[in-house]
C-alpha cells in the first residue's frame, strides 16, 4: 500500500507560491524516511506549464487539474477537483 506524501500546490494568477516549494522540500525529507514519493497536486486554469517547476523542486510526480472553472478560487469547484 502506497503512503505517498501529497502537497497541494498553492498558486495565485498562475504563479506558484514560495510556501509550496518549502512544503515540497519538507515532504521530500519525510518521504525519504518512509521510502515513498512526493506527489504535488496543481489546480488552476492554464496552469499545466507550471508542473515542471514542481518536479524541479523535488516532487516525484504532479497531478494537474487544468480547467477554466478553476481560474479563480471558489470552494466548490476546487473541492470537486
Amino acid at each position: 500500500m502506497s503512503k505517498d506524501i501529497f502537497v497541494i500546490a498553492e498558486q495565485l494568477d498562475g504563479n506558484i507560491s514560495k510556501v509550496t516549494f518549502e512544503l515540497i522540500g519538507r515532504a521530500k525529507e519525510l518521504a525519504a524516511e518512509i521510502k515513498e514519493d512526493v506527489v504535488a497536486v496543481l489546480l488552476g486554469s492554464n496552469i499545466k506549464g507550471q508542473a515542471q517547476s514542481l518536479i524541479e523542486f523535488g516532487a516525484d510526480s504532479v497531478i494537474v487539474v487544468d480547467n477554466p472553472i478553476l481560474e479563480h478560487y471558489t470552494t466548490e469547484p476546487y473541492t470537486k477537483a
